[in-house]
């Protein structure tokens, strides 16, 4: 995946096991005819048109059978849905929590209908040769993504200990990532060890807490960098970073490219707009 999201159609004959098997990898699967049927760790999962399906990061799928199966299969990144400066925090943090024990949501007909043409749209913009950045595909996967969020909070999904730690985890974040870089820190604010937290963020994200932290601070450099303006040393003084050349190297680390080549990038892609 290129640009940190894919998507696939899915029609009789197409390589599911391929698409759907990347545990490193969300998946949002729509059905608008026939029906899909697969084993998502424990549970048996058979979607069709009124039922789209959730595979986190980490879920195990085998044993799928389609019957006369279309509609499409949106694949992306944990960076792809982490590092969106177009997506708000609350939209991410709701994914995150409100999928944590679901593996598929309930879509009404228009709902359905208004999925699969936001998949077929994000589709076109991935094949275009216009647009070598992400910023067009994240400001449609935002529709797309709180679609899917009010439909899953229709359905009031059970709450357990796991989902409680994530959602608390992810509301101090979003509050303290100024100030708490480490897991230790949120460890304390919420009563538990860090190797337990860690445990359970790492089990329902794919990712170790730290990975979590690092990449909130990273989505509000950006934030910063294109809602207000400031410039590196104004981001990385409000960040709390020593010097420039810290947050330089953290910024790098974090999203594969530098704080400039990344500038650069945005202001190309806003003047052709």
């Amino acid at each position: 995946m290129k640009t940190g999201m894919a998507i696939h159609h899915i029609e009789p004959g197409a390589p599911l096991q391929k698409w759907l098997t990347n545990r490193y990898t969300y998946h949002l699967v729509l059905i608008n005819q026939g029906t899909l049927q697969y084993q998502c760790g424990q549970k048996q999962v058979t979607l069709h048109k009124n039922v789209a399906g959730i595979i986190k990061a980490m879920d195990v799928v085998s044993n799928i059978r389609e019957n006369q199966a279309s509609g499409f299969v949106l694949s992306f990144s944990y960076d792809f849905l982490e590092l969106s400066i177009i997506l708000s925090a609350v939209t991410v943090r709701h994914f995150h929590t409100l999928t944590l024990d679901i593996n598929s949501v309930l879509v009404s007909d228009e709902d359905n209908s208004m999925l699969c043409s936001f998949a077929a749209k994000l589709s076109k913009e991935l094949n275009s040769s216009y647009y070598d950045e992400d910023d067009m595909l994240r400001s449609l996967f935002q529709v797309f993504l709180f679609r899917i969020c009010k439909a899953v909070q229709a359905q009031d999904p059970p709450q357990h200990t796991h989902h409680t730690h994530i959602s608390n985890f992810y509301s101090l974040l979003d509050q303290h990532f100024l100030s708490y870089r480490l897991t230790k820190d949120y460890a304390r604010l919420m009563t538990l060890t860090p190797n337990h937290l860690n445990m359970v963020v790492k089990l329902k994200t794919g990712h170790p807490s730290s990975y979590i932290i690092h990449q909130r601070v990273l989505a509000e450099a950006k934030r910063m960098l294109i809602c207000e303006e400031m410039n590196m040393k104004e981001i990385a003084s409000r960040l709390g970073f020593t010097d420039n050349s810290h947050f330089s190297r953290f910024f790098k680390n974090q999203s594969g490219s530098t704080f400039s080549h990344f500038k650069n990038n945005f202001k190309a892609l806003e003047h052709y707009q």
